[in-house]
């Protein structure tokens, strides 16, 4: 997953990672560049092709923000 994530180059981080594999649930935080014009779409697409590698999971998460410089 983390590869997957990385490879778009506007997610500055992937963090808060868990998975049951019990329940097929996949639960992680994402931070996208706030440069990026349409950082919700930006965020719906890089999940998308997440989905697209495991769509036997459910994806729970979240945008995040990072603050610092």
């Amino acid at each position: 997953m983390a590869d997957c994530v990385r490879a778009y180059e506007h997610v500055v981080e992937m963090h808060g990672f868990y998975v049951d594999f019990a329940e097929k649930v996949m639960r992680f935080d994402l931070v996208i560049d706030f440069e990026v014009r349409g950082r919700v779409a930006y965020f719906d697409r890089v999940l998308s092709a997440a989905h697209e590698l495991y769509p036997e999971f459910q994806l729970v998460t979240t945008m995040d923000a990072d603050y610092t410089d």
